[in-house]
């Protein structure tokens, strides 16, 4: 009975440890990205549930290099020679760290996640040039001599160069740091997302039960997604009425322009003097509205809205009575014609000059011959 007991025990140990995600982090001892990622996003997320379903694996190389010469290892790492030595402590870490059997809630990957975080936290403030690595040692609660000796022999170098081979062993070539991996496989933009919510992502990977911690990360979700979509719709209807407030107001502009007064939409306009003499003449026998081109200041002199001429002001050079009443009669016919606006107004409906005294002289010329 006993026998089958501990085979139980042994069979469920297997299958819990075969349900965590594996996530590989990797990272760089001094980079500022891979800072702001462990301390913010990873490790407040394994100081949850989340510890449960997760297998972390850490690899401080980053975009380091290393050659070798004989047994000598040389390495340039990416934020100058303390980084180096800073990846040393980190791996030296990784592989010293030992559980406390006399501390049940203390394993090695919490004791290991503890110190990383706070030389992460420490980053490139070093009081008095001192590594902060004993410092962390006794906040963590572990044994800073043996990471000390291991960073300053060769053991921490061989150790640095098998990250390395580890990291340039990726499918993909490391780019960025950090790089973070789900179920050994890396996607550009898993990575990203993770670094921005490392709980959101691993639990998409995570099988069910969920801890409750996913249960309370979707439902936040959604209702981030809710609010987004109730903004964005908000804006939207802003910006369609701020559009059509436009569109109306050129619209007006736009009649204004052809001589018209808009007093609704859809097009409709009527003519600029608002007599009804003249809104007689508008409308043709079938009682329809008709549409007028009438330019502004053509004809100073000439008034189509009533049926006689306002006087106009004498020009010394057009001061005959007889001639303006024959062109008044002839630019009332023109007038009384229906026309339809056209795009280019100034070049195709009237072809001649802007000026209404080179236009009063050159159409009294023509009436006269």
């Amino acid at each position: 009975m006993s026998h089958k007991f501990v085979l139980l025990v042994c069979l469920a140990a297997t299958v819990c440890s075969a349900a965590k995600v594996p996530v590989a982090v990797y990272y760089e001892s001094l980079c500022p990205d891979s800072a702001k990622f462990i301390t913010e996003q990873l490790y407040p997320a394994m100081k949850s549930e989340l510890r449960d379903v997760v297998d972390i694996t850490f690899v401080p190389f980053g975009k380091s290099q290393y050659t070798t010469q004989g047994s000598e290892v040389t390495f340039t790492c990416h934020h100058g020679p303390n980084e180096c030595y800073g990846n040393k402590v980190h791996n030296c870490a990784i592989e010293k760290i030992q559980s406390d059997s006399y501390r049940l809630e203390s394993t090695r990957e919490s004791l290991t996640l503890d110190f990383i975080n706070c030389l992460m936290k420490a980053g490139n403030n070093f009081p008095d040039n001192v590594y902060p690595g004993q410092r962390c040692a006794i906040e963590s609660q572990i044994n800073w001599e043996n990471i000390k000796i291991c960073a300053n022999t060769t053991e921490g170098s061989i150790l640095l160069r098998t990250a390395g081979d580890t990291t340039m062993k990726l499918k993909e070539p490391l780019t960025n740091v950090p790089t973070i991996l789900f179920n050994e496989q890396y996607d550009k933009k898993v990575n990203e997302r993770a670094q921005q919510n490392f709980v959101g992502t691993v639990c998409q990977y995570v099988g069910a039960p969920q801890p409750r911690i996913c249960a309370q990360h979707n439902s936040a979700s959604v209702r981030s997604r809710v609010k987004m979509k109730s903004t964005i719709s908000l804006l939207l209807v802003v910006i369609c009425t701020v559009v059509l407030a436009a569109q109306q107001s050129q619209a007006k502009k736009g009649c204004q322009a052809y001589g018209h007064v808009c007093y609704g939409g859809h097009g409709k306009r009527s003519l600029n003097a608002g007599s009804a003499a003249t809104a007689a003449n508008a409308n043709g026998p079938s009682g329809l509205e008709q549409e007028f081109v009438r330019p502004n200041g053509l004809l100073p002199m000439l008034a189509p809205n009533d049926q006689q001429a306002v006087p106009a002001v004498p020009d010394p050079e057009f001061d005959d009575y007889p001639s303006r009443q024959m062109l008044y009669k002839i630019m009332k016919s023109w007038f009384n014609r229906p026309h339809r606006p056209v795009p280019r107004l100034a070049e195709l409906d009237y072809p001649f000059s802007n000026s209404a005294e080179n236009i009063n002289r050159e159409l009294a010329m023509n009436a006269l011959n």
